[in-house]
């Protein structure tokens, strides 16, 4: 199952994306990882004639595509360090409760738009 996921809507009530994270911090090293997913989208003018929602059930028969590829790890840590990066700035509303509790971060500064975290250099 995703960590977490969303659906990005236009303005005109379109979808236009489906973000999914998966955290596969779990896994040992060469330890495969696989997920799977099905989309499905109609509108009512692409579908009209369907009366019965049991219809919908045959729009789901699908023969299953399997793409391999490499799961790359990104190490937070030395991206900091190597960009020597000493603060973090997010927009208040976009954070994350769970960065607050982050032993490397350390809180400088929020206000009701911002939070600014100092970098520790050495956690």
């Amino acid at each position: 199952m995703p960590e977490w996921g969303n659906v990005g809507v236009l303005g005109s009530e379109q979808i236009d994306a489906l973000r999914f994270q998966y955290n596969f911090d779990k896994l040992g090293v060469d330890q495969p990882a696989s997920f799977t997913y099905q989309i499905l989208t109609f509108s009512q003018s692409s579908f009209p004639k369907i009366q019965d929602l049991n219809e919908l059930k045959t729009l789901f028969d699908f023969k299953l595509v399997t793409t391999t590829f490499d799961v790359k790890s990104r190490d937070y840590h030395n991206y900091i360090k190597e960009n020597n990066i000493k603060f973090i700035v997010y927009d208040k509303n976009q954070l994350d409760s769970k960065l607050t509790r982050a032993k490397i971060l350390e809180l400088v500064y929020a206000n009701d738009r911002y939070v600014i975290f100092s970098i520790k250099s050495d956690p």
